[in-house]
C-alpha cells in the first residue's frame, strides 16, 4: 500500500479484471519517500514499497503503477465504504 494525493493505493496484481486492462506506463506521479510506515501515513509514504520506487499514471483513472527492478505493479485506488 502507498498514499498518493491523500488516498491509499493497494496491490492489485492478484485480481484478474486488473490483469485484463491494457494498462501502459504513463506520466510520471512521484516516488515513494518512505518505506515500512505502519502508522500516521503521508503522501509517498508506503508499507512495502522501497524509498525511491517511481509511481506512474496507467491509462486508467483508478489504478496506478509502481515500477520495481521486474515488473511495473498495479495499484488500485481504496475507497472505503
Amino acid at each position: 500500500m502507498f498514499i498518493y494525493e491523500g488516498t491509499a493505493y493497494v496491490n492489485a496484481s492478484d485480481l484478474d479484471w486488473v490483469g485484463e486492462l491494457s494498462l501502459a506506463k504513463g506520466e510520471k506521479l512521484g516516488t515513494i519517500s518512505r518505506s515500512d510506515v505502519t502508522d500516521d501515513f503521508q503522501d509517498w509514504d508506503a508499507t512495502i514499497l522501497p524509498e525511491g520506487t517511481a509511481v506512474y499514471k496507467s491509462g486508467e483513472s483508478q489504478v496506478l503503477l509502481a515500477e520495481t527492478e521486474d515488473a511495473l505493479i498495479p495499484y488500485l485506488k481504496y475507497a472505503e465504504g
